[in-house]
C-alpha cells in the first residue's frame, strides 16, 4: 500500500565533521581613531576586514559592541534601540559598493517593531531598547552597548558564511563597513534648556570566524581555479525620501532599478528636528522615531486621542499593475494595513501590533506610533526562489499613492526597498554582485 511512515519513526546517527575545521573569536578594532566618536566630530566608524588566512566569517555569531554616553543626566534617548548610526555602507576591496543603508537608524526601529515584544524584552540588556521599558534610561556613564548590524551581508539574516579569505585585498581590506553616526537631535533631547549631545567610545567589532586546514583550504581553491564561483545570496536594502507638501493627496515615485525587490517598507515620520531642549516629557510629536498614518495619537496631556489626521487609502502601482490589486481603504482604524503586514511577512506576535495603555486611554501601538506599510511583491512566499519584482527592465517607476483624510503637510515618506541580491567571488578574489 502505498504511503509514508511517520518522520519521527526513522532516526538515523548524527555524521561527525570532517577534521580541519574550528572556530576562532577576532575582535576588530575600526580603523577610523580610536574615539571617542561624536555626531559634531569624528563621526564615521570604519572597519576594515582583513583577509583572514583559511578563514570565513560566520554572520550570525558575530556583532558590533560599544560604549554610549550621554552628556548630562537631563538628556535622554528617543524610543528605539541604541543605535546611533545614520547610514552603514559595505564595499568590497575595489570600492564596489554591495550594501548601502540611509536611514539606517529607522530601518533598525522598522525591524524591531517587527520582533515580538517578549525578543526586545530579552535583548534589553544588550541593545538598551527603551521601548519596552517602563522607564527613561538614563546613559550620563558610559554603557555598554550590543548591536548586530541590519545588514543582509554580514548581519544575523546571512545563513552563509562569508569567505573573506578568497577574497582580493587591493585595498588591503576585504571587506569594508563604514557607519556614520546620526546627528544628534535624531538620538536624543534634554530635560532642561542644554542640547543633548551624544559620543560613542570603546567600538569593536566581535567576529567569529571558521577556520579550515590547508588541506581542506587547497581543496577549495582548486575547485575555485576551475572557474568555479562562490556566490553568496543576500538582501540588500535602499532608502527614498519623498516630502509631503501642502496637501492630502499624493503620488509618490520610487525609481529603482532592482532585478528582485522582495518587499517595500513605508514610514511616515516628521520633518528633521531642531533642536531637542525642554522636553518634560517624551510625547511622539517631539520623537523623530514616531511613525504616523495610523488613527491614534498621544495628546499634550499624555492621553491616547483620535488623530487628527490619518491614513485612509493607499496603493501601490507599476504601470497599469495595482500591488494588491486594488487601493487598500483604511476608513477607520488600520487593521486591514496592519494584517497586511503580518500575512506578508508571516509575523508571530510583532510588537507594534501590541496594546498602548495609559491611565486614560488605550490604544495599539501601530495606531499610535508604530506605523508601517508593508507590501510584498514575491509570487510565492518560498525564500530559495527569485519571483520578486524586476524593475531593471523597465522604465516605470514603483508608484505609492497615499490618501489622508488631512493634511500631511510637513511630513516625509521614507520607503526602504528590500531586494535579493548575490555576491560573486570569482578565483581570482574579484567579487561582484552581477553574474558574469
Amino acid at each position: 500500500m502505498p504511503g509514508a511512515v511517520p518522520q519521527g519513526l526513522v532516526s538515523r546517527e548524527m555524521m561527525s565533521m570532517i577534521d580541519g575545521v574550528k572556530t576562532t573569536r577576532n575582535t576588530l578594532l575600526p580603523t577610523s581613531g580610536v574615539g571617542p566618536w561624536t555626531a559634531l566630530g569624528n563621526n564615521k566608524i570604519i572597519f576594515s576586514v582583513p583577509s583572514f588566512r583559511n578563514s570565513f566569517i560566520d554572520p550570525k555569531r558575530s556583532y558590533l559592541r560599544f560604549d554610549f554616553k550621554l552628556n548630562s543626566a537631563a538628556s535622554r534617548v528617543f524610543r528605539s534601540s541604541v543605535a546611533p548610526f545614520r547610514r552603514m555602507t559595505i564595499r568590497d576591496s575595489r570600492g564596489s559598493i554591495l550594501e548601502d543603508i540611509d536611514q539606517y537608524n529607522h530601518w533598525v526601529k522598522v525591524k524591531d517593531v517587527l520582533k515580538t515584544e517578549a525578543e526586545l524584552k530579552s535583548e534589553l540588556a544588550t541593545t538598551r531598547n527603551n521601548m519596552v521599558m517602563g522607564a527613561n534610561a538614563e546613559f550620563s556613564s558610559a554603557v555598554p552597548v550590543v548591536h548586530q548590524l541590519q545588514s543582509g551581508l554580514v548581519g544575523p539574516e546571512q545563513s552563509f558564511y562569508i569567505p573573506v579569505n578568497q577574497m582580493m585585498t587591493a585595498g588591503g581590506f576585504a571587506l569594508q563597513v563604514e557607519l556614520t553616526l546620526a546627528d544628534d537631535v535624531q538620538v536624543c533631547y534634554s530635560t532642561d534648556s542644554t542640547d543633548a549631545t551624544y559620543e560613542i567610545t570603546n567600538c569593536a567589532w566581535e567576529m567569529e570566524l571558521l577556520e579550515l586546514s590547508d588541506e581542506l583550504m587547497r581543496d577549495v581553491s582548486t575547485e575555485l581555479r576551475k572557474g568555479k564561483k562562490v556566490t553568496i545570496p543576500y538582501k540588500s536594502v535602499r532608502s527614498h525620501i519623498d516630502q509631503l507638501a501642502t496637501g492630502s493627496q499624493f503620488n509618490l515615485k520610487i525609481h529603482e532599478s532592482a532585478h528582485n525587490i522582495d518587499n517595500v517598507y513605508n514610514i511616515i515620520r516628521a520633518g528633521a528636528p531642531q533642536s531637542q531642549t525642554s522636553v518634560s516629557s517624551k510625547l511622539p510629536g517631539q520623537d523623530p522615531m514616531t511613525y504616523y498614518g495610523g488613527s491614534q495619537a498621544i495628546d499634550a496631556t499624555s492621553n491616547v486621542a483620535a488623530a487628527s489626521w490619518h491614513l485612509q487609502k493607499y496603493s501601490y502601482k507599476v504601470g497599469s499593475q495595482f500591488y494588491p490589486n486594488a487601493p487598500v481603504e483604511l476608513p477607520g482604524n488600520k487593521a486591514v494595513a496592519l494584517q497586511n503586514a503580518i500575512s506578508t511577512l508571516d509575523l508571530k506576535e510583532p510588537f507594534m501590533s501590541t496594546p498602548f495603555s495609559v491611565p486614560n486611554g488605550f490604544g495599539v501601538n501601530f495606531e499610535v506610533r508604530d506605523f508601517v506599510l508593508v507590501n510584498s511583491f514575491k509570487a510565492t512566499r518560498d525564500p530559495n526562489l527569485q519571483n520578486g519584482l524586476n524593475l531593471s527592465a523597465s522604465a516605470a517607476p514603483l508608484e505609492l499613492a497615499l490618501e489622508f483624510n488631512g493634511s500631511a503637510s510637513g511630513k516625509e515618506c521614507v520607503s526602504f526597498v528590500e531586494q535579493q541580491n548575490h555576491l560573486h567571488i570569482a578565483g581570482d578574489g574579484s567579487s561582484s554582485i552581477i553574474k558574469g
